[in-house]
């Protein structure tokens, strides 16, 4: 027995579920029929029996058990082996011994505090009842507009000393206000605060230090100010000097009787031009062309230039021998753990991304080998990550609730060999200092000033809040940079810049190697090639760019830490001299995840398409599934879970799914939609069912290709809400409340008709979840709905010839994929669609949906051969014209017109398992307690050959034609069995084939599937 796991991890150093889940393969030649499994405190406690757990035979022989043992306590070890017994009753050897250690398992036992760079602004409280509530980043910097329709960028609007404007807004507060704070931001004015026409204060340059007050805000105490029922708040600002544009952003938050309250700037102030009392309509900014009055947050842009990320640090002695050393580290965005001047632990860009007001994740690492008796310096560099976004961003994140500065919760256990315990934890007696990285954002870059690594001012840390997301060890894979690249070509460009191509298009980051003068500044700017250096309209400022600021000592080597990018290329200008091979390498950076699955063929091709369909898929993981590592870097739903079959074929993929279906749950809407971006704060509930059944039909793969079915009980009531919701809009049981079939060639499909066909398929899908959990009535109800659903879809779209809407390949895909065609009609419709696709000469004429339906079903429904054509053709549109101009990653549209870095056409790598070589799941045996093989042979392969890592161990198809016959070879794990169906002159045979190798040989039918 072998790959023996404890969450999905190899000896995880951190697990906080209360039985966690065991899994182990088996290996060929082993005739399991029941397994017991031990666990105890360490290995010799194994070997004496001193046991916190033996399951005792457990039968049949399953891959994975649930402890069962009694409670485990936090930072607790377990050591853990599995056996199996054959059915004479012989018993195999123990396995080697796994483990796993207990984490922090619940908010008491985190001893430390949040803390941060200690950078208080004046008159600001960070800690007490109204910090969270004073948050600046939840209003918005407006101003007036000075004539109508005018909606330029504030940087445009020069205002005339003098000029006066009042900012007004009515509210009603209780009886008994316990406090009642402004917290207020003004650019280039002299403020007068006015509460019930009383003058409250005067706010001016001065008031918080001399700095201009957008970038250090300003509290004031307008209690005394306020009378139960309405008041009146007016912000009158003055032009004291001639200034390029202004705003001013506020915040009021008041407690009283009736609970907390905010009133923020946004469009529902008025305003008005004080001399004349003239009405001006309100203006936020910065105006964007997406939405009207765009918001800005305070330090965005011009208001608030981000401040360098903050390092802290704590010094501590060791005075005897350490038996155990285990650091428990959060840090928001991404933290760097430190020890001694030297990184701990390999993790890349962590903690991965969540919404931070439901999780938040936390690292463990075991520093027991790196503390020797003497004195040691525990530090935390921090980065903005998605926590932090600090400039206008597309999808709202610079809006985010949890936005605040860069925090670290740490808490370093340390146990003696004498059994003694001190703790070293995040608190007062850590310092904190400036970083040398000045900037630094995910989709933007890094700017890395290495002058300022030396002569650092430490000083005092501030008490941050922590967020509200509830802390969790981290169990799934993390980021790490998993390999280095040297660069194919080198050239010089006319604007004497160097343009480093690197063999394969990748995420990651930039390795620079330099010397030269102090101060000398050299940037590198990622692009995915010398004409697709795509704009970055998602966001503000730099883009996918990094700066390196030389201290001017020798040779220095820089590599950004709390950034990735998408790219290819690299353009490096101010580098001193002329760049070596060496000077700037490609490093690879994306969650590590373990390869299951392999395909090979004869077709040199068809192996570029899976390499390729597999780069794509890592290069768009990073603690969640992206659309792309370049502009957006974002969880698009239905990207994610139309190329998930082609994760779980490849990849040891459960884990970080099921990472990814718990964010799903976290950002769904209480009326059941999910938005169209994972994770989210508040953007993307667009209300698009093609996007949002990613709830339903995503845990449902996962349990199809794990069997675990804690998977469908955590997500039913979701999955019920969700479809629930959608089926309510229905006309007639026909939904079009969807994006429709993404980025097509050029035929259209009508979205009703992919979106009903998803509406159908999902009731069946809760209808067979419902059964499994023994919910009987839901089951039912479910299966009726979906009865109910495909005979609307057959009624509006089927017509009698066999045509399904207006014939495209995906319309005519989609209704035999989702079995919406009944059998009478069945070989009509798949002669309409190889009508389709003869029609575009043998090339696939669809959008994501349609590239997902098609070649499946091509194959299922005897056209196979018609389905590996269309894949091998090297002419426009198609796979293999991606592959004949040079593409290393799947695009994002037939025409390559956007991101060359996509994975939403990316099914064909698990149609590749499914047809060519045949390995399918079985739905009423899941997680391969049984599974199909059904391999085809096409005249365009002369071999082909998959290998798949399922739960119970690996399964092998490979085949190869000799002459007229194909030879078949097939690997079955222990435990579990195969059906096998091969297609022969007499037509489908089929068998069941028990663990062991089998051979078996068929003729080739030559102009058939």
């Amino acid at each position: 027995m072998k790959r023996l796991r404890c969450e999905g991890q190899e000896d995880p150093p951190a697990v906080d579920a209360g039985s966690p889940a065991l899994s182990w393969n088996f290996e060929p030649g082993e005739r399991p029929v029941a397994i017991q499994v031990h666990a105890a405190g360490d290995e010799k406690a194994l070997q004496d029996g001193e046991l916190l757990w033996d399951s005792g035979w457990v039968e049949p022989a399953v891959p994975a058990l649930r402890y069962r043992g009694r409670a485990l306590d936090a930072y607790e070890p377990v050591a853990w082996r599995v056996r199996w017994r054959d059915a004479e009753g012989g018993v195999s050897p123990w396995s080697d011994t796994a483990r796993w250690r207990m984490g922090v398992l619940d908010a008491a036992g985190w001893r430390g505090r949040w803390i941060g760079r200690s950078d208080p602004l004046p008159g600001v409280r960070d800690d007490g009842p109204t910090a969270r509530a004073l948050n600046l980043r939840s209003s918005a910097w407006i101003w007036a507009v000075e004539k109508e329709g005018d909606v330029k960028p504030r940087t445009q609007q020069a205002q005339r000393p003098g000029t006066r404007y009042a900012f007004s807004r009515t509210f009603r507060c209780g009886e008994k206000v316990e406090w009642a704070v402004l917290r207020m931001a003004v650019d280039g004015t002299e403020t007068e605060v006015r509460v019930n026409g009383t003058l409250a204060d005067l706010v001016t340059t001065s008031a918080n230090g001399g700095a201009d007050s957008w970038v250090l805000p300003v509290d004031l105490d307008l209690k005394p100010f306020l009378r139960p029922g309405e008041n009146h708040l007016e912000l009158s600002t003055h032009q004291v000097r001639e200034h390029e544009g202004y705003g001013i952003q506020a915040t009021l938050a008041i407690r009283d009787e009736e609970g907390e309250h905010r009133i923020l700037t946004d469009d529902s102030w008025s305003a008005r031009h004080a001399p004349d009392g003239e009405e001006r309509e309100l203006l936020q900014y910065p105006p964007m062309w997406r939405v009207p009055r765009q918001m800005a947050r305070l330090r965005d842009d011009r208001w608030g230039q981000t401040r360098s990320t903050p390092r802290l640090r704590k010094t501590f002695r060791i005075e005897k021998p350490v038996r155990s050393a285990i650091a428990s580290v959060c840090g928001l965005g991404f933290c760097e753990l430190r020890l001694d001047g030297r990184r701990a632990g390999d993790r890349e860009l962590d903690p991965a991304f969540t919404n931070y007001e439901r999780r938040v994740f936390y690292a463990t690492c075991d520093l027991t080998a790196q503390l020797p008796r003497g004195e040691h310096r525990l530090e935390v560099w921090l980065g903005n990550g998605w926590y932090n976004v600090c400039n206008y961003e597309f999808f709202d994140l610079d809006l985010a609730s949890w936005r605040d500065d860069p925090k670290a919760l740490v808490q370093l256990r340390i146990e003696y060999e004498d059994g003694g315990i001190d703790w070293i934890v995040t608190d007062e007696t850590w310092e904190a200092a400036r970083s040398p990285i000045v900037f630094d954002g995910v989709r933007n870059g890094e700017v890395y000033d290495a002058r300022l690594e030396d002569g650092v001012s430490w000083g005092e840390v501030r008490d941050m809040l922590p967020p509200r997301g509830r802390l969790e060890a981290a169990r799934f894979p993390p980021e790490r940079a998993v390999e280095e690249l040297r660069a194919v070509s080198i050239e010089e460009t006319p604007r004497h810049t160097f343009l480093f191509t690197f063999p394969r298009n990748i995420s990651g980051r930039p390795r620079l190697r330099v010397s030269g003068p102090e101060g000398t500044r050299v940037v590198m700017r990622c692009f995915e090639a010398p004409d697709n250096r795509l704009q970055a309209w998602t966001h503000q400022g730099p883009y996918q760019t990094d700066t390196f600021i030389l201290r001017g000592e020798g040779d220095e080597l820089y590599e950004p830490r709390f950034t990735y990018h998408g790219f290819q290329c690299i353009e490096l200008s101010g580098f001193p001299g002329e760049p070596a091979e060496d000077s700037l390498t490609a490093v690879v950076v994306h969650t590590d995840l373990e390869s299951a699955g392999s395909f090979e063929c004869s077709s040199d091709l068809l192996n570029r398409i899976q390499k390729a369909t597999r780069a794509s898929f890592l290069n768009n993981y990073h603690g969640f599934p992206t659309d792309c590592p370049t502009r957006e870097k974002a969880g698009w739903t239905a990207d994610a879970y139309l190329a998930a079959e082609t994760g779980l074929m490849n990849f040891d993929a459960a884990a970080v799914y099921s990472k990814w279906i718990d964010d799903l749950l976290d950002c769904r809407h209480e009326d059941g939609r999910i938005p169209d971006i994972v994770p989210t704060d508040t953007w993307g509930y667009n209300g698009f069912f093609d996007w949002d059944c990613v709830i339903i039909c995503m845990p449902w793969q996962l349990y199809l290709y794990t069997g675990d079915e804690e998977i469908l009980r955590r997500t039913f009531e979701a999955m019920r809400s969700c479809h629930d919701c959608y089926y309510s809009k229905a006309a007639d049981g026909i939904l079009d409340a969807g994006r429709g079939d993404w980025c097509p060639e050029t035929s259209i499909t009508a979205k009703a008709v992919t979106v009903t066909a998803l509406l159908a398929d999902s009731a069946r899908i809760i209808a067979r979840a419902a059964a499994r959990l023994q919910m009987e009535r839901e089951a039912a109800r479910y299966a009726a709905r979906a009865r109910e659903i495909a005979a609307s879809f057959r009624r509006e779209f089927l017509h009698e010839d066999g045509t399904v809407a207006n014939g495209t390949q995906t319309a005519q895909a989609c209704a035999l994929y989702h079995e919406l065609v009944p059998e009478e009609n069945r070989a009509a419709v798949v002669e309409k669609l190889v009508d389709a696709v003869e029609a575009a000469d043998g090339h696939p004429d669809t959008g994501i949906f349609g590239a997902r339906y098609l070649l499946r079903v091509l194959s299922a429904h005897g056209r196979h051969e018609l389905a590996c054509r269309l894949v091998l053709q090297k002419t426009y549109p198609g796979y293999g014209w991606w592959m004949e101009q040079g593409y290393t990653t799947l695009p994002e549209s037939w025409s390559v017109d956007r991101s060359a870095n996509h994975i939403m056409f990316g099914d064909v790598s698990a149609w590749f398992y499914a047809h060519i070589a045949g390995i399918r799941p079985l739905e009423e045996a899941p997680g391969f307690a049984r599974f199909r093989l059904e391999p085809k042979a096409c005249e365009a392969l002369t071999r082909a050959k998959a290998a798949y890592l399922c739960p119970y161990g690996e399964i092998v198809s490979d085949w190869s034609r000799r002459g007229d016959e194909v030879e078949y070879r097939f690997v079955i794990p222990p435990g579990t069995s195969a059906e096998l169906v091969l297609e022969t002159e007499g037509g489908r045979v089929s068998e069941t084939l028990t663990p062991g190798t089998h051979r078996r040989t068929a003729p080739m039918l030559r102009g058939r599937s």
